[in-house]
């Protein structure tokens, strides 16, 4: 069975639509919201929900830089929605060393961002027994872990093909989204 057959593959490209296609949403709210021109107010407000050790950071290099930060952000959150749309839809027929790559490297700039966003906004790790009323794990913490499985999958898929390539085995890998 070819590596992206299996059902756990078809699993990692249907996350990876989902996780795409809500980057790609909140990119664009960023850009017709008016995201850049206001998140040096929102940082300014909201900069002390951040972990301490992370306050320093947004507070000397973040919010001096808050238009390059948030041109950034917005930016990131296009590329990494469009890549994770466009990854599966591509790989559909076929799926190369190429594709694998542009993968593994936007689930790290994708886990990355994340990170960050679990850090400025302060979410708890876990349990949180002093708001039962909000989320006990925060959307931006699952992201980043979900992102650095889609980060190993794609190593994974890298050193498949490396083997598959090696062997007598043609060099394209067929995709199971047929």
């Amino acid at each position: 069975m070819s590596f992206s057959k299996t059902l756990a593959n078809r699993s990692i490209m249907l996350i990876m639509l989902v996780i795409g296609y809500e980057m790609l949403m909140s990119g664009l709210s960023k850009v017709f919201g008016g995201f850049v021109t206001g998140f040096h107010h929102e940082l300014s407000t909201s900069i002390t929900d951040a972990f301490g050790f992370y306050h320093p950071i947004l507070k000397g290099i973040v919010l001096p830089n808050s238009v390059l930060f948030a041109t950034g952000a917005t930016l990131t959150e296009l590329f990494v929605g469009i890549s994770f749309i466009l990854i599966p839809i591509l790989g559909s027929r076929s799926f190369s060393s190429g594709l694998a790559k542009w993968g593994l490297v936007t689930s790290v700039i994708a886990a990355f961002y994340n990170l960050n966003l679990f850090l400025y906004s302060g979410d708890p790790f876990f349990v949180n027994p002093s708001a039962p009323y909000e989320e006990s794990v925060s959307i931006d913490l699952l992201l980043a872990l979900m992102e650095l499985v889609l980060f190993y999958h794609f190593y994974q898929a890298i050193r498949w093909i490396k083997e598959e390539t090696n062997s007598e085995e043609p060099k394209i890998v067929h995709s199971a989204i047929q």
